[in-house]
């Protein structure tokens, strides 16, 4: 299910780094109106839960559009959409993205 736009953190810079930048979260866009409407969270490997997808190649691609050399080699990730009811979501989005995924 493709569940609007996906943003992702600095895409362009995810082969200069091998994908070793890459940040968990990336954000949903509604297409109808560009607001954002929710996030999502990519882990590597197989998540085994029905609330996580397990996409093929194809679906990243479709998704992504030109998709990084380092994505390609992953194995296998698994991704959840969490989409906003209201703004206390947005806000525990930010403090995970500023503070702890980036070790501060």
């Amino acid at each position: 299910m493709l569940v609007g736009q996906h943003s992702f953190y600095k895409v362009e810079e995810f082969d200069e780094t091998n994908c070793s930048e890459m940040r968990p979260v990336f954000l949903l866009y509604s297409k109808a109106d560009d607001e954002l409407h929710g996030y999502g969270l990519n882990v590597p490997g197989t998540v085994l839960d029905k609330r996580f997808e397990n996409p093929e190649l194809a679906a990243i691609e479709a998704v992504m559009g030109e998709t990084p050399d380092c994505i390609r080699n992953i194995s296998r990730t698994s991704e959840i959409h969490l989409l906003f009811e209201d703004m206390r979501h947005f806000m525990r989005l930010l403090y995970f993205v500023f503070f702890v995924s980036s070790g501060n």
